[in-house]
């Protein structure tokens, strides 16, 4: 099994470094695991969002239709 896995790293490996581009697409929570701040969440990038802090806004109160309708400047 370990064979196999230095083998398919290898292959990815040639791959890449005869590739002109690249494109990775990942799932939810790879930036977390690398250390990069999440988007959702009072913590995430909204909570840096200005007008969110100066409306006292979560991110499910600026993440919805309803806070839009209500706050359109937002």
């Amino acid at each position: 099994m370990i064979y196999e896995l230095k083998e398919q790293t290898k292959l990815i490996s040639d791959i890449l470094d005869t590739a002109e581009d690249c494109l990775i697409f990942s799932g939810a929570g790879m930036g977390v695991d690398s250390g990069l701040p999440v988007f959702r969440g009072n913590e995430g990038l909204w909570e840096q969002y200005p007008k969110a802090k100066e409306f006292s806004l979560s991110f499910q109160d600026i993440a919805n239709p309803q806070t839009y309708n209500k706050h359109p400047d937002i």
